[in-house]
């Protein structure tokens, strides 16, 4: 009995983690996508909250993401800033993308993060 609870806790975990193809969700008002999976690697575009993401490979805190419909951009995200839940009841898709003339964004809001 202790080894099925234990491998039925163990199932339960796989499930949870996250994988290629995942859909993932920007948690934060403001991040920075990266060419690379550091905060040396130059940034290559910035999202908003709610833009969806899909997830393509991790290597350690990091995460590779297709951005979606924003030229077919592929970067790296910490992902302290990314869920699977949608935070805030709005996705941005592909909206929310820095350099974009049809968002408002204040300067102050555009903090700079990892």
């Amino acid at each position: 009995m202790k080894y099925i609870f234990i491998f039925l806790v163990c199932m339960l975990a796989a499930s949870v983690l996250a994988a290629p193809g995942d859909i993932l969700y920007v948690h934060v008002e403001v991040v920075n996508i990266r060419e690379g999976p550091s905060t040396k690697d130059p940034v290559v575009l910035m999202l908003l909250k709610g833009h969806k993401l899909l997830e393509l490979q991790r290597q350690g805190e990091w995460v590779e993401v297709d951005t979606g419909r924003t030229g077919g951009k592929t970067g790296w995200i910490h992902s302290s800033f990314i869920g699977k839940e949608l935070i805030g009841g709005e996705t941005r898709d592909p909206g929310g993308v820095f350099g974009d003339p049809s968002i408002k964004v204040q300067p102050s809001e555009a903090k700079q993060l990892r």
